[in-house]
């Protein structure tokens, strides 16, 4: 694609070229960072738009420390508090925001999509560290039982966040006749909405009693290893391992907030480690450097950094930078 540009701007017309090299973070659909300051033609200018007409110069400052190579100017000039970062569980973090907010909503960013989910479930405990839906189909060796589990688990999740289409498909792909598959789709779907209350907080073997009962007779469970994943695993910690591709909701990930801003966020890091990012950073080289940044770029007025432990070497280095930190009460 660069080539093919780099061919039409010698030729045929003026080629222009905007973006950031800091903001790019998708390296996994092959997108290279490195190819922004590579493409040249011959007299080729170059302008450099330094104004941020986002952010309170507070969280400007906190931008520039991690970008030094790249000083925003503090285009509005409005002040507000400085950047906070709140020591425990996510969840309480959240809590601490939303009073420190008042009425104003805050949106979460984290990397990962199973934590996105767990914010939105309010998830405490037993949090997966793994995609569950993949254990699934890799430890259930019935075909039909772990497709239909597995179709209806996202299914039901795709319907709770109004991806209707999404939902009847994930249904349909388990049903033979495509005469009637939309029809009988539909009321699967109906009744997994109606009674999601039944069992969302059970375990997945209790799910699959549910499913047995009340979809469509499957076989049992041995004894052993997949009697015991289905046991001991919840059917929540299934659902938040859904993948929403199209995610508008308060909790999001990272890469979901493309192009967007909103005057409260809150970064959440899953480790402690991943705050490496504020001491040492490496935009042009580390691609997770440059997610984060990108997600502290998104903050219009306040910005908060959940981590659930913090060391005292990086406690010592936090004190250092423009920023407070908060211990929260678990």
């Amino acid at each position: 694609q660069v080539r093919i540009l780099e061919k039409i701007g010698q030729t045929e017309t003026k080629v222009g070229i905007i973006g950031d090299k800091a903001q790019s973070i998708y390296g996994f659909q092959g997108a290279d960072a490195g190819q922004f300051d590579a493409f040249n033609l011959p007299g080729i200018v170059d302008y450099n738009m330094s104004d941020n007409r986002r952010s309170t110069n507070q969280i400007i400052d906190f931008l520039n420390l991690i970008r030094p190579g790249f000083a925003q100017n503090k285009f509005n000039n409005i002040n507000g508090e400085r950047p906070l970062v709140l020591v425990g569980n996510m969840q309480s973090a959240l809590i601490k925001s939303k009073e420190l907010c008042s009425a104003d909503l805050i949106y979460s960013l984290s990397y990962k999509n199973i934590v996105s989910n767990v914010m939105k479930k309010k998830m405490s405990n037993g949090v997966p560290t793994n995609d569950l839906l993949k254990s699934l189909s890799e430890k259930d060796s019935n075909k039909e039982r772990q497709c239909l589990i597995s179709a209806c688990i996202k299914a039901t999740e795709f319907a709770i966040h109004n991806r209707f289409k999404d939902a009847l498909k994930e249904l349909e792909k388990t049903l033979s006749n495509k005469d009637t598959a939309r029809k009988e789709a539909l009321k699967r779907l109906t009744l997994l909405v109606s009674r999601y209350n039944e069992y969302s907080n059970g375990s997945l073997l209790e799910y699959h009693s549910f499913i047995n009962a009340n979809i469509k007779g499957i076989p049992g469970l041995r004894t052993g290893g997949i009697q015991d994943f289905y046991s001991n695993c919840t059917y929540c910690q299934l659902a938040v391992c859904v993948n929403i591709i199209e995610d508008n909701s308060l909790h999001r990930t990272i890469h979901k907030s493309k192009g967007d801003e909103f005057d409260n966020v809150m970064l959440i890091i899953d480790k402690e480690p991943d705050l490496n990012f504020l001491f040492t950073p490496n935009l042009d080289n580390n691609e997770d450097h440059r997610v984060f940044f990108f997600f502290l770029s998104r903050a219009k007025k306040r910005l908060f950094i959940s981590t659930p432990t913090l060391t005292g070497s990086n406690r010592t280095k936090l004190a250092q930078l423009p920023i407070i930190v908060y211990d929260l009460i678990e």
